[in-house]
């Protein structure tokens, strides 16, 4: 189960965390919390050219990743290598 608690204090870290490089260039935030409970996604990208292909480039590559790692566990699971997390 997911604690919400956790999510907004997640939040709160990134609102920091812009406030601190804020001269570096936005590129981009992403904050991903699957409703599963798993590790969730954060990224702040900064980007002085702020551009959105990149942006967007990094979620693709990063979405592509969290299946493949999920796609790996079950696999192993189903292969009885036990719970694999």
């Amino acid at each position: 189960m997911t604690d919400v608690h956790k999510i907004a204090e997640a939040f709160r870290k990134m609102a920091d965390r812009l406030d601190l490089n804020v001269e570096q260039g936005f590129g981009g935030v992403i904050l991903a919390f699957p409703p599963d409970g798993e590790k969730p996604i954060d990224i702040l990208i900064l980007d002085s050219e702020q551009d959105a292909g990149q942006f967007w480039g990094v979620i693709q590559a990063k979405a592509k990743k969290t299946l493949f790692d999920l796609d790996e566990r079950e696999r192993l699971t189903k292969a009885g290598f036990g719970n694999i997390r």
